[in-house]
């Protein structure tokens, strides 16, 4: 059963974290990088799974911001497409079952997402190009730190996005779970 405030209490422990963990400094001449997007939106999620990880968010860094910055797929829907797959692996163990009702939920966040978002690239959702965030000075990512500080986090697109992920209801809180075989 789908609890909003259960999720709303997840999305704000999500925010809150990423408002703490700010860019890091690498030194020269390297730049800055920033907390992915996957890794609050799989640590909040974690106690509404009843399949346990350790350390999924640490293993799963390199998806956040579009595969590492690159600004492909958005890293809190990809957070929520693995936590959706946890979901389900808890529940069945036939693997048919498994690739079919995980086809059929991931079509659903992604179809649902691109609805509200207008796509699912994070370059395109942000409005900028962060892949040289390890470049000191790089404009894309001298921008989409402007905004941060401009807008302040909690306005930041990325925000939207990872609270959007959170709150989507896992497949065993949604009422249909079993699919029409």
């Amino acid at each position: 059963m789908y609890d909003k405030g259960i999720h709303e209490k997840a999305a704000d422990a999500a925010i809150r974290v990423m408002r703490l963990r700010g860019p890091l400094r690498l030194g020269e001449p390297a730049g800055y990088i920033n907390v992915r997007c996957t890794e609050p939106v799989i640590e909040v999620l974690q106690p509404l799974c009843p399949l346990k990880w350790d350390r999924l968010a640490d293993v799963t860094m390199g998806i956040g911001a579009g595969f590492s910055n690159m600004g492909e797929v958005c890293g809190a829907l990809t957070g929520a497409i693995i936590v959706i797959g946890l979901d389900l692996a808890a529940r069945y163990r036939d693997t048919a079952v498994l690739r079919l009702l995980s086809i059929k939920f991931t079509q659903r966040i992604m179809r649902e997402f691109t609805r509200e978002f207008g796509g699912v690239r994070c370059r395109d959702l942000v409005g900028h190009d962060i892949s040289g965030c390890l470049i000191p000075g790089d404009e894309g990512y001298a921008a989409f730190l402007k905004d941060r500080i401009v807008e302040g986090p909690e306005n930041m697109k990325c925000h939207q996005l990872i609270r959007y992920c959170i709150m989507y209801p896992l497949p065993s809180e949604q009422e249909e779970l079993h699919p029409a075989l």
